[in-house]
């Protein structure tokens, strides 16, 4: 169980700093994101999907472990 939930922390810390790397912009329904000279928009929804399913797979990951 602490494997587990020290790779959902780690998962966590990168995802803040993926966040902290690129400009990210949230409208009412797309989340728009800044990579160097590319935009990516992608719907809130499915965004809030990966990144559960990122969580998931890490923490699930960390259990195996």
């Amino acid at each position: 169980m602490t494997t587990a939930l020290l790779f959902l922390f780690a998962a966590i810390v990168f995802l803040a700093l993926i966040y902290s790397r690129v400009d990210v912009w949230f409208s009412e329904s797309t989340i728009d994101i800044h990579v160097h000279d590319t935009y990516f928009v992608i719907a809130r929804w499915h965004a809030i999907f990966f990144i559960i399913l990122f969580l998931g797979t890490i923490s699930s990951i960390g259990g195996i472990i």
